[in-house]
């Protein structure tokens, strides 16, 4: 699978970190945030494109 992607650099303090995402939005994939934890809703091409990256 050829999954196009972007990568950002992010720094915090002295630390450094790549960011690695796919350079067009998903579609039909929702993360939402509760109070102490997250929850993803996806369908089975967004599930592999996460898995790709």
């Amino acid at each position: 699978m050829k999954l196009p992607i972007t990568i950002h650099q992010a720094r915090l303090g002295s630390t450094e970190f790549k960011v690695i995402r796919p350079a067009r939005p998903l579609v039909h994939a929702v993360l939402i945030d509760h109070d102490r934890h997250l929850d993803t809703y996806l369908d089975q091409d967004a599930a592999h494109r996460i898995g790709g990256l």
